[in-house]
């Protein structure tokens, strides 16, 4: 093979460099190529076609035998041509706003409000799945009658669907049986009457998961509201867990706690039992009673409000009595031999700036003749700066008959709590009954009643005799 660029040769008489003899080659469609002098010769002594295609074999076999694999730098002439480029795959349409199949709704990007009226009234779907967001605003009418089991879940990629109620309808009407609800922020629902994001018959098991709950509004229960008297519905389940319930208002204002308040939860069931569980509630308030929950009918089964590794702040009954739990009437009824009490728990939980304007800042417990409330703050919690406008930041009341309530603080710290006149931490307002008062491992500091100061600051009793069990 001739690398020299400079070193030339004589075909017939002429001068060739080795680049121009390369150039005459590659005309025939070589690339590689040995002893070039004598092969540009015997190519331009060749006149016909085929002798010419014999010699070019003949010259690649040739310069495969001189110099193997020998290769040449120069590029042909004219670059080989482009390869076209391949169509492209066509694009797939876009899934229809709305599928259902075996009973369960898909909601998709392009849907509307009358989509997800269409899943709930038209299909009588018990599964919906949101993909996007959905807001309520263009809605004609309200969100229509559930009347069964329901599963709402959502599937956004921000971690939760957003379905903005636009202060036009409530989200779920008469749930019965199950509710589940699962990935979701649920905002501006309302209702001029009850329930602002679900109204529920008794009996009915609620779970929340992951959910934002915010800026949601009713008379009563601004997220829930829940019916039913009489053992024929059975016990009541709702459970919140995960979950963010922020700013939500129950605006009927009343003397009596029944049908009013509930900043977040009102029930007249008589056998209910709710759980949040690590949990934000902060800044939910109700007109009169109950901030977070206003339990109105607790008879024969008992009810049970526990709060789980929550942080509460904030909340308050502007009005009336229970800043963050009222239980209206804790009755024994007509149950025979044991009754179960009417329990309220905060283990491992934060309270802050609760606020009531009558009675229990905290909770406050109306009970009827045999009933039995308990109410206990447990497991590392924390209670401070809460303040009630008359008695005890935790309340208690038996305004005729024989109860008895126990309120039990172990483990935990109570710092900053006011009342304006009896009980800066608890206060009993007995007709006749017992009282247990238990502190265990606790710090109560910073805790008074601003204006009776003879009454014992602390804790005060009256009508009836209190009765301090353990170290205190």
């Amino acid at each position: 093979c001739v690398d020299d660029a400079n070193f030339t040769f004589d075909v017939a008489g002429a001068e060739f460099t080795c680049a121009e003899a390369l150039d005459q080659l590659r005309w025939n469609g070589l690339s590689e190529c040995s002893e070039i002098a004598e092969l540009v010769q015997e190519l331009n002594l060749v006149d016909d076609a085929a002798t010419a295609d014999a010699m070019e074999a003949l010259a690649l076999e040739h310069c495969a035998a001189s110099c193997g694999s020998c290769s040449i730098a120069n590029e042909p002439s004219e670059p080989p041509p482009t390869p076209p480029t391949p169509p492209m795959p066509p694009t797939p349409p876009p899934a229809p706003p709305l599928e259902v199949e075996n009973g369960t709704a898909h909601i998709f990007a392009n849907s509307s409000p009358e989509h997800l009226k269409g899943a709930l009234e038209t299909y009588d779907v018990s599964t919906i799945i949101l993909h996007n967001d959905i807001s309520l605003c263009s809605l004609a009418g309200s969100l229509p009658r559930v009347d069964r089991p329901l599963h709402v879940t959502g599937e956004c990629s921000s971690g939760t669907c957003t379905v903005d109620g636009c202060n036009r309808t409530a989200f779920i009407y008469y749930a019965r049986g199950s509710l589940q609800m699962r990935n979701l922020t649920l905002q501006n629902f309302y209702s001029n009457d009850s329930g602002g994001v679900i109204y529920a018959e008794g009996g009915i098991s609620i779970n929340i998961t992951n959910c934002v709950l915010k800026n949601n509004r009713a008379r009563v229960g601004a997220v829930m509201y829940i019916t039913g008297t009489g053992y024929a519905y059975g016990p009541t389940y709702v459970s919140v867990t995960n979950s963010v319930l922020q700013d939500n208002f129950g605006s009927a204002a009343g003397r009596a706690p029944q049908n009013t308040g509930g900043g977040l939860l009102y029930s007249g069931e008589n056998n209910i039992h709710v759980l949040f569980e690590q949990c934000s509630l902060q800044g939910n308030s109700a007109e009169s009673f109950g901030g977070i929950t206003n339990l109105e009918n607790c008879t024969n089964g008992g009810c049970s409000v526990t709060f789980h590794q929550c942080d509460i702040s904030e909340n308050s009954a502007n009005r009336e009595s229970g800043g963050v739990v009222n239980i209206g009437m804790c009755s024994g009824g007509v149950c025979s031999g044991y009754c179960p009490p009417c329990v309220v728990q905060f283990s491992g939980s934060r309270v802050r700036s609760a606020h009531s304007s009558l009675h229990g800042a905290l909770v406050a417990v109306t009970l009827g003749d045999d009933a039995k409330a308990e109410v206990a703050i447990l497991d590392n919690s924390e209670i401070m700066d809460s303040r009630s406008g008359h008695y005890g930041n935790v309340y208690f009341s038996n305004p005729a008959g024989r109860a008895s309530a126990t309120l039990t603080i172990s483990d935990s710290s109570m710092t900053n709590n006011h009342a304006g006149a009896n009980g800066g931490l608890a206060s009993f307002d007995f007709d006749a009954g017992e009282i247990f008062v238990t502190i265990t491992n606790s710090s109560v500091k910073g805790s008074y009643a601003k204006v009776r100061r003879a009454l014992p600051p602390l804790v005060a009793g009256f009508r009836a005799t209190h009765t301090a069990h353990a170290p205190s």
